[in-house]
């Protein structure tokens, strides 16, 4: 039953007098109906004078002492680590701030592109750009392969692109 697991925690403090005046009528109410918690808190009762056998070791005389102490370093802990320039690793690790950085670089890449893109062929059909070693010549990047013998790309793509004039 939900209400005897509600008395059941409260028998300890029933039994030691620190119940207020309404709590310890609720618990007194519920022990006069179910059987179950009786036998518990007969049970409890015997217990009790085992408790008053048991030896309770002293408290050391620095334990307060020793609890500020580890107190005040862990504030000076949180203290520095605040102070010290490191909340931006702290910022940085929240799963929106790398996402919003991924979605920026993928903008500012995205508009960087576009822009060259359309600043490449500024002027005219895009066909015609190319650039040339003089006016009737066009340059092509092969070129640099000039002492490559016959049969090799350069000589491929040469022979392609003189015939597809």
């Amino acid at each position: 039953m939900l209400s005897c697991v509600k008395n059941r925690k409260r028998l300890g403090a029933y039994l030691d007098g620190e119940l207020s005046g309404g709590e310890k009528a609720s618990v007194e109410r519920h022990l006069q109906r179910c059987e179950s918690c009786r036998s518990v808190l007969s049970d409890l009762k015997k217990l009790e004078p085992l408790l008053f056998t048991v030896e309770v070791p002293s408290v050391p005389d620095n334990l307060i002492s020793r609890i500020r102490a580890v107190a005040r370093g862990r504030q000076k802990q949180r203290i520095g680590a605040s102070t010290s320039g490191w909340w931006w690793r702290a910022w940085a690790a929240q799963p929106w701030a790398t996402k919003n950085a991924t979605v920026a670089a993928l903008i500012l890449g995205l508009a960087m592109g576009t822009y060259m893109g359309l600043t490449s062929y500024r002027d005219g059909d895009p066909a015609q750009q190319r650039p040339t070693a003089s006016k009737n010549e066009p340059l092509y990047a092969l070129d640099a392969l000039s002492a490559a013998p016959e049969g090799s790309i350069e000589a491929a793509t040469l022979a392609l692109l003189e015939n597809g004039r």
